[in-house]
């Protein structure tokens, strides 16, 4: 599972509170979508306040861009220079964590709409289809493992 600790090292700077062991069940790009503990990486939209309603207990935002001002104090905002290459990052880097060490419990990455899908037939490139699809494969073969025993 994904933890603060994983994400701390993207950042130039951050504000809020700072547990290394606070895990995240969820690493979503869509403020709308449901995200039990979640790490919100505003690259879709920005509408943190949304996000926090839908169980985002952490963000990641630009370090050119402020906070909105109803943040609350203590809620957890890592800065970094580029949001794509964060979230790329923390893909890449989950995946290397999952080949290296059995986790019990797994985090959720949301980012892709299927509804985007089907309105815009080219919303994603082939290189992000293929991460994806590799990702996914590499949770099924995880998933698969833990049946047999």
């Amino acid at each position: 599972m994904l933890s603060f600790k994983d994400v701390y090292h993207l950042s130039t700077h951050t504000r809020g509170i700072q547990q290394p062991d606070m895990k995240f069940d969820t690493v979503s790009i869509f403020s709308d979508e449901l995200q039990s503990k979640g790490l919100f990486i505003p690259i879709h939209d920005k509408n943190l306040d949304q996000a926090i309603e839908n169980g985002a207990i952490a963000a990641v935002w630009l370090n050119n861009e402020s906070v909105p001002n109803y943040t609350p104090n203590h809620f957890p905002v890592i800065f970094v220079d580029d949001l794509v290459s964060a979230f790329h990052q923390l893909c890449e880097e989950y995946t290397r964590k999952l080949k290296q060490e059995e986790c019990e419990t797994m985090t959720k990455f949301i980012f892709y709409s299927p509804e985007l899908l089907n309105a815009q037939a080219f919303t994603y490139d082939i290189a992000v289809e293929e991460e994806k699809d590799e990702f996914a494969s590499l949770l099924e073969n995880y998933i698969e493992s833990k049946r047999r025993g």
